[in-house]
């Protein structure tokens, strides 16, 4: 037991001009080693299972460290291919995907465009060219001369039979015969004088012509066709000048790349293919006026997609996703309105992260890809897989199916880093197979750093914040400052924080208090100032509840003795604003074989921490007086005044207290407040929050003018103090004492004023000792216990 002196309760002041912080070189991931490492380690391994989650606390910019780090290596990484889709000309579904070096792909799409606009714009004319129309007169002059030729013949021969052809309105030519006399059509009743010979012979010389005519009525007709088919081989020679022109540089562009031959090949076919479409099309609107033609046939088919363009990226590409959407993440199918109705085509197929990032590095928050919808379990099938898929993720869930376009899959080579919480990190690994398959490497960024070895890098690391942030410069007294509470964020003297937002915030904050005083400089006063003041922004639930014990609406003494009673130190958290909060602990024993009786925990308003401790609290009372017979007694303690849950085992100590008190019926000490676990052996062990604590008991002490306050601390503790500098001051004053146990029999000795645990040569406890009067209460205890087992088997 110790008590301790002003110098013990915060850290020691840095000369400055003792060390040199503006030489120090690389403070960009100080005290981050272990980290830097196993990134490193994960980012050689060339293993699709081999992705990594990055853990550690909140406010210590990791995502900008592994951003920073990642674009760093992947400057000595090969640039990546372009991704481009293509129409696929045999299955109009699922469009084809090419891969191009680099830059290639821009190339490509400013020749299919410039293709698509020759097509629209020139393509016409060649077929209203002077040299197109000498040629199809040609072939249209030639058929006419053939079925002329045909007709003539048949008609000469014909006329040798006394019979003759002409055409209809509609179209049909008929066969007559005709009077040899006349050289006209037999009227009805010369063709019924003639005599029944003549009749026969004209019927069988007409049905012989009229074969004749079907004969060359074919001759026709297939002339007819080789007209047809000598126009459309004209119509694709002329075309394929045409095309071949405009394709060549663009095949010599990309003479050694086989799948964009072949694609250019097949736009080739279907031009060609189209041609009479095409041609048609032409002639129909140049008889239509303007307003009324209709939409002229479309050559977007001819286009590229440039899905993923790499021209200007330096090495692999570095993507950071803060909305991890399934379409954020994997890319989407856009779909345009035309006349009402909702569609789409290979130039809607949009590149989401994952696409961007292939043959690189993609960062994702791993709390925000678990809230979207799909997108991770869409992620580890892709990691699986090698596979990127591009699909309309509710299309298994719908009774109709769309008839959404189906993109070939693009082949995945990527790095994923997720960022998150080490809880989060825990439960996957638990309980997802397929995140222990796919994430074998954690990069764990540590929050504190020993402030011995890296005192220099870490003065140089606070003036560079302040210096990136536009700040004022921070004088001596400002940079002590800053690291005793840096010291104090991390829990312990010889710590420093690495939240470095916790840093920035305090420095920005500071730095408005200076701006405000005038100074040209940010010192300890506007650091102070900084730090009051987010006490005072956030202190509304502690200012009410000092209030109320002010206000003895909660009771807390804090003078007298009481025996049973004693003051212990709980902390709260609210909305990051931490604060002590003392509570009055009360224990009352009685006659009975109960032993222990923990209220909370029969009411079920502790936790299993707090359960235990009191268990732990028990042990140690048997092994004290239970050697010799058995512990025959009842007692309850409880936290007076509590109304919400109690975790922990920062109490034990004061329960032990005031169960001893109660049991000794010896009044404890109402001035002095205990924090402090224990185990089983009566060791005091350390606890959290000892600071907050602490500082909650003297603002109330203070507040109460009470001057000669106490509070009884574990001694594994001392090296966590950092108390604000009116409690040190109140120390220094002696109008406030801090004592360190390492027992818990020396706080008793505190809080009673008397020996405790003293004994004879026979192993007894002395007269007027502490525990002489606990033993001699539970003898009597004893006693009450054995008369009424005599009266119950009697």
């Amino acid at each position: 037991m110790r008590e301790l002196s002003a110098s013990d309760l915060t850290v020691p002041e840095i000369k400055l001009d003792l060390i040199d912080s503006d030489r120090v070189e690389d403070i960009k991931f100080l005290g981050q080693e272990r980290a830097i490492e196993a990134l490193d380690f994960g980012l050689s391994i060339k293993d699709f299972r081999y992705n990594i989650f990055v853990v550690g606390h909140e406010g210590m910019n990791k995502r900008d460290a592994v951003l920073s780090i990642l674009k760093s290596r992947a400057k000595d990484f090969k640039k990546p291919d372009d991704v481009v889709y293509v129409f696929n000309f045999k299955n109009p579904d699922m469009p084809k995907v090419l891969y191009l070096p680099a830059g290639k792909g821009r190339v490509l799409k400013k020749y299919m465009n410039d293709f698509v606009v020759s097509l629209r714009s020139d393509f016409p004319k060649k077929f209203e060219s002077k040299e197109y129309e000498v040629a199809r007169r040609k072939l249209i002059e030639e058929f006419q001369r053939k079925r002329a030729r045909i007709f003539n013949e048949f008609e000469e021969e014909v006329s040798k039979f006394n019979f003759a052809i002409r055409t209809l309105e509609n179209g049909v030519i008929e066969l007559f015969a005709v009077s040899p006399t006349t050289k006209a059509p037999f009227t009805e009743e010369e063709y019924r004088a003639l005599p029944d010979e003549d009749k026969e012979k004209i019927q069988t010389t007409g049905e012989m012509l009229n074969e004749r005519m079907n004969e060359a009525l074919r001759q026709i007709r297939e002339e007819e066709k080789n007209l047809r088919e000598k126009t459309i081989l004209l119509d694709k020679n002329f075309a394929a000048s045409f095309v071949d022109s405009i394709l060549k540089p663009i095949k010599d562009e990309f003479s050694d790349k086989e799948d964009v031959l072949l694609y250019l090949e097949e736009v080739r076919s279907d031009l060609l293919d189209r041609v009479q479409e095409l041609r048609a099309s032409v002639e129909q609107n140049a008889n239509i006026p303007f307003l009324m033609r209709p939409p002229e046939p479309s050559f977007d088919k001819y286009l590229v997609n440039l899905f993923v363009d790499n021209s200007e990226i330096e090495g692999a590409p570095v993507i950071y996703l803060s909305n991890a959407s399934y379409g954020n993440l994997f890319g989407k199918i856009e779909y345009k309105f035309v006349y009402g109705a909702a569609v789409t085509d290979f130039t809607q197929i949009k590149p989401g992260a994952i696409n961007k990032a292939n043959h690189g590095f993609l960062v994702l928050d791993a709390q925000d890809l678990l809230k979207n919808l799909f997108s991770y379990d869409a992620l580890k099938r892709a990691l699986k897989e090698r596979k990127i898929r591009i699909e309309d993720p509710w299309e298994p869930y719908r009774v109709v199916s769309s008839g959404a376009l189906r993109p070939e899959p693009i082949d995945l080579d990527l790095k994923v880093i997720l960022i998150g919480s080490s809880f989060l990190y825990e439960i996957l690994s638990q309980y997802d197979d397929e995140f222990r398959e796919l994430f074998n490497v954690k990069v764990d960024f540590d929050d504190i750093i020993n402030s011995n070895s890296k005192l220099a890098q870490y003065v140089s690391l606070i003036k560079e914040i302040s210096k990136s942030d536009s700040l004022l410069p921070l004088s001596e007294s400002g940079i002590n400052y800053v690291i005793k509470e840096s010291a104090r964020i991390a829990g312990q003297k010889n710590k420093f924080s690495l939240r470095t937002s916790m840093i920035r915030n305090l420095l920005t904050e500071a730095n408005y208090f200076a701006i405000k005083s005038g100074s040209s400089e940010i010192t300890s006063a506007h650091v102070k100032d900084a730090i009051k003041n987010k006490v005072f922004r956030n202190g509304r639930i502690e200012e009410r509840i000092q209030e109320a014990i002010l206000e003895d609406t909660i009771i807390v003494r804090t003078s007298g003795a009481m025996v049973g009673q004693v003051n212990g130190l709980a902390v709260m958290s609210l909305g990051g604003h931490m604060f002590g909060k003392p509570a009055r602990i009360t224990a009352q024993v009685y006659a009975g074989k109960r032993g222990v009786l923990n209220i909370e925990r029969e009411v079920k308003m502790s936790g299993q921490i707090h359960d235990k401790a009191v268990f732990i609290l028990s042990g140690y009372l048997g092994h004290l007086f239970g050697q010799k017979r058995p512990l025959s007694f009842s007692a309850s303690i409880t936290f007076e005044q509590l109304y919400s849950g109690i975790e922990g085992d920062s109490a034990t100590c004061a329960e032990f207290y005031a169960l001893i008190s109660a049991l000794a019926n010896i009044p404890l000490k109402q001035n002095i407040a205990i924090t402090g676990s224990m185990d089983q052996w009566g060791e005091v062990q350390p606890i959290g929050g000892v600071n907050e604590k602490i500082e909650g008991f003297f603002d109330l002490c203070n507040a109460r003018n009470v001057n000669d306050a106490m509070v009884i601390i574990p001694e594994r503790n001392v090296n966590n103090l950092i108390l604000r500098d009116e409690v040190i001051e109140a120390v220094k004053n002696g109008r406030f004492k801090i004592f360190a146990i390492s027992r818990v029999e020396e706080g008793l000795k505190i809080l009673t004023g008397l020996e405790v645990d003293q004994r004879d040569n026979d192993g007894n406890f002395l007269e007027n000792t502490v525990y002489y009067h606990v033993e001699k209460r539970l003898e009597e205890f004893a006693k009450v216990g054995i008369e009424e087992d005599k009266k119950a088997s009697s």
